[in-house]
């Protein structure tokens, strides 16, 4: 039995993007998927991008940078000083 994993993209705006991640095996030929979709939500941001390509294949990430463009819409949010 070997885990298959698929993507999905939901709501690509040039803001941010869903993804969702199901994952299956197959059992006598047939598909079993492993508990429920998971969704995560990318910002268009320099560290939302970095994940984007050491999570996704890269034909999401190209189709996602090809509506986002070359540059980020706002920089990575700061930690609050205490």
């Amino acid at each position: 039995m070997e885990k298959k994993i698929e993507f999905a993209l939901e709501h690509l705006t040039p803001k941010c993007v869903n993804v969702v991640i199901k994952e299956f095996v197959e059992m006598d030929r047939q598909r079993v998927q492993l508990g429920q979709n998971q969704r995560v939500c990318y910002n268009n941001i320099p560290r939302d991008r970095a994940r984007l390509q050491d999570v996704l294949p890269s034909e999401f990430v190209n189709a996602i940078l090809a509506m986002w463009g070359e540059t980020p819409i706002a920089d990575d949010p700061q930690p609050p000083e205490l």
